[in-house]
């Protein structure tokens, strides 16, 4: 089995970037694999038209891991717990020099995971958008791997994550999401691109800006092995994509100005993340 994993902040495209990589036959575009184990996930849309619950291509991912996995469900959510968050990187990083039986089963359920997904849809390669620098550790050890950094100016995300969004699962909306300062926003955007530029040493791996990624100059994929035929002018879509932006329930377009207006940000807010991305430019 084969993984692309797109890591990097939230807000930065990932899952336009997985849609398009996700548009080759070969490939299975599964959305934010982390969250498998969320309450209510078998509520929430897929984007196929269906509920998780009631999608027949996850019901059948679902009962084929169930029956390879040798720990619980409940289990694998917990340990998913201690090892996933980039809080959790201490443990994690103790656990590549000395495994513990804890780290062991939850890498080879995660493994059975992605086995059950290439069994059930016949792909060769999953797609796993999760972002998180942590789940690289996991990633790296049970499968060949190849990664794209997805970076994004510090300004658009931090616009972006001043945006209040209540739940609304009907809508791919999954949890209310809450303004956030830039402030805040500064520390997960350095601390993620920095996590994530780091723990893929090693790893078959580019790095994407946000801007090639919406105007469609994507070509340095095609160094990982990934070649993409990019619909710059016809909306794509891609089923049985999970979590994620909303923008997986409906077709979308390539559009070279998405992102680039930053009304929610205030004068001098817009200068300190201007000044962000000058300190910072390899990130954007």
């Amino acid at each position: 089995m084969e993984i692309i994993y797109i890591a990097g902040n939230g807000r930065s495209g990932s899952t336009i970037l997985a849609m398009l990589l996700g548009l080759d036959a070969s490939r299975f575009c599964a959305g934010e694999l982390t969250f498998i184990t969320r309450a209510g996930i078998s509520k929430e849309s897929c984007s196929c038209g269906a509920t998780i619950g009631e999608c027949e291509t996850w019901r059948s991912i679902m009962a084929s891991w169930a029956g390879s996995r040798q720990i619980s469900l409940a289990r694998y959510s917990e340990l998913r717990r201690i090892f996933e968050p980039n809080k959790r990187l201490p443990k994690l990083l103790l656990n590549l020099l000395w495994p513990s039986k804890d780290f062991l089963d939850y890498c080879e359920a995660t493994r059975s995971l992605f086995d059950a997904i290439g069994v059930t849809t016949g792909a060769k390669v999953v797609i796993d958008s999760s972002k998180s620098a942590a789940r690289i550790i996991v990633l790296r050890r049970i499968a060949k791997l190849g990664l794209i950094h997805l970076c994004r100016d510090f300004k658009g995300v931090a616009n972006s994550f001043l945006r209040a969004s209540p739940k609304n699962v009907e809508r791919g909306i999954e949890t209310d999401l809450n303004p956030i300062p830039p402030s805040r926003t500064l520390i997960t955007w350095v601390l993620n691109n920095f996590l994530v530029t780091v723990l893929s040493f090693g790893v078959r791996r580019c790095r994407l800006s946000f801007r090639q990624l919406v105007n469609g100059q994507i070509e340095l994929l095609a160094d990982l092995g990934y070649e993409i035929a990019v619909p710059t002018d016809e909306p794509f879509l891609v089923e049985h994509m999970f979590a994620g932006n909303k923008l997986r329930l409906r077709a979308e377009k390539l559009d070279p100005a998405r992102g680039f207006a930053y009304e929610r940000l205030t004068r001098s807010q817009s200068r300190f993340a201007s000044w962000v991305d000058r300190i910072f430019w390899f990130w954007t």
